[in-house]
């Protein structure tokens, strides 16, 4: 018997760290409480200065829902979306929030818009929280003197290490905001930069000075000539 139990022990250990990895895994992959809520807080900086930028608005589109089916998490499109055909694949996908936009814009969806406020838009649904899902956010209305914010995509709730977020922080990629300079003088036309002969090694300025060196020397030979008869 205890040949048998000392012929198992390998076994047994295996058994015991597959069942010990198995049990971390499922601790880490917590599914989504679909009875919670979220909010999502965008941060607009300027690129250069990194300094809070106001004025204009965001507008948020809930792209999908989050179910929760035998224990597989999944995003299905709102009847907003209903008709969309795209592909709901990498979701930190430039393309993929540019195609959602497009369709935004094609169908007229109608979004939720909060004005951005010392640099911040917070969307709560009027405090009472966001329900799980997909959501896209676009800038229709810009801050005076910048450009829109490009599409970007965000989940409620998000990933954070081993452990979900329903209180989502959202900083767009640098380089979305660019400053426009702005100017109360009218446009100056610029006056063309002189062009200047490239040198290309040869001096010229001595050019003057000898001819008129050999003028004198010439003129002094022939006058000596004439002195001595010639």
């Amino acid at each position: 018997m205890m040949k048998k139990v000392i012929r198992m022990l390998p076994f047994l250990i295996v058994v015991s760290v597959l069942c010990s990895v198995s049990m971390t895994v499922f601790a880490a992959d917590e599914l989504p409480d679909l009875n919670r809520r979220g909010t999502i807080t965008v941060s607009v900086l300027d690129t250069e200065s990194k300094q809070p930028v106001s004025g204009g608005s965001l507008t948020l589109y809930q792209v999908a829902a989050a179910t929760v089916d035998d224990w597989n998490f999944s995003l299905e499109y709102t009847k907003e979306f209903a008709g969309c055909t795209v592909e709901l694949g990498d979701l930190q996908s430039e393309e993929l929030a540019d195609e959602l936009a497009s369709y935004v814009r094609d169908h007229n969806v109608d979004g939720v818009d909060v004005p951005v406020s010392d640099g911040k838009a917070v969307f709560s649904n009027q405090g009472q929280g966001l329900e799980l899902g997909l959501y896209l956010i676009m800038q229709n209305s810009p801050a005076d003197g910048y450009s829109k914010l490009n599409p970007f995509l965000i989940t409620i709730p998000r990933r954070d290490g081993e452990h979900l977020t329903y209180d989502v922080d959202a900083w767009p990629k640098a380089g979305t905001v660019d400053s426009i300079p702005q100017s109360d003088e009218p446009n100056k036309p610029t006056k063309p930069a002189a062009s200047k002969l490239p040198q290309t090694g040869m001096l010229w300025w001595p050019v003057p000075i000898l001819a008129v060196c050999g003028m004198l020397c010439f003129l002094i030979g022939w006058m000596k000539r004439q002195r001595n008869g010639e």
